[in-house]
């Protein structure tokens, strides 16, 4: 079975092969983070969020199928008054590393496959206070296992 962790790098990895993305990304739970970020800077925010696992048995014996699903989110940053060509083009290259029905081999022989029912997909525009205005991408994704 795939570990949190084995899962989380595999779509962290999978963001970093993302081409025109800022060079400043405060990745979770990675010290230390440049925070806050240099003002006029923008940067990509990650986190993953395991969210169910469900047996897909009756029989709930080892070996039984079982998936696993979450969100990986992914946030960009962008210089607020900037236009939204900027953060468009973040989200866009985002998106674009995360097709649909992507499949990832993991370590651990397991595959990890981006869902395509919800797609990935991203929010509005929304400027804060401190200068950025960010967009986030969520990012639906799901495995399959044998219960241990």
């Amino acid at each position: 079975m795939a570990t949190r962790k084995e899962i989380h790098l595999a779509l962290r990895g999978l963001l970093l092969t993302a081409v025109g993305l800022p060079a400043t990304r405060l990745f979770e739970n990675v010290i230390p983070n440049p925070n806050p970020p240099p003002a006029g800077t923008p940067y990509v925010v990650e986190q993953n969020v395991p969210a169910t696992s469900e047996v897909l048995s009756a029989t709930m014996q080892t070996g039984a199928p079982r998936m696993n699903d979450g969100i990986y989110i992914a946030q960009y940053f962008a210089v607020d008054g900037s236009g939204t060509n900027s953060a468009d083009d973040g989200v866009d290259a985002i998106l674009a590393v995360f097709p649909p029905g992507k499949a990832i081999t993991l370590a651990s022989g397991g595959v990890l496959r981006i869902k395509g029912k919800p797609a990935p997909y991203a929010g509005g525009i929304t400027p804060l206070s401190n200068g950025f205005a960010f967009v986030t991408v969520y990012v639906p994704w799901w495995t399959l296992s044998a219960l241990a």
